[in-house]
């Protein structure tokens, strides 16, 4: 069971690692804004056939810029405990200690006005 879930694991960050998508942040009629997540090259294929379509031919990106987009925070607790012997004396000593990290959250995102074809 251990080793199917691990297995199932792998996979998923192979597949995560490997691919790259696109999805709309902001649309309007005459342009919009990206976010790319995964592969950087395989992302941008996605947002331009994106932007593509959206302007129905050709496009110019005005911006690419890295979004901080939320926070993660992680604790980490260690600490020893106190035992008693069986004549009730302490043969061990209590401490305990707690980190915490707060680490910003990226994501690229590009923003893009469509060309138009008339002259």
């Amino acid at each position: 069971m251990k080793l199917k879930w691990a297995a199932t694991l792998l996979i998923g960050a192979f597949i995560t690692s490997c691919g790259g998508s696109a999805s709309v942040i902001r649309r309007e009629p005459n342009g919009g804004t990206l976010a790319l997540k995964g592969n950087h090259s395989k992302a941008n294929e996605a947002a331009s056939k994106m932007m593509t379509d959206h302007c129905g031919g050709p496009y110019q990106v005005v911006l690419e810029e890295r979004v901080t987009v939320g926070q993660r925070t992680e604790a980490d607790a260690t600490g020893d405990y106190e035992e008693k012997n069986k004549k009730g004396t302490t043969e061990g000593t209590t401490s305990a200690s707690e980190s915490t990290v707060t680490k910003d959250i990226y994501e690229y995102q590009i923003s893009y006005s469509c060309v138009s074809s008339v002259p």
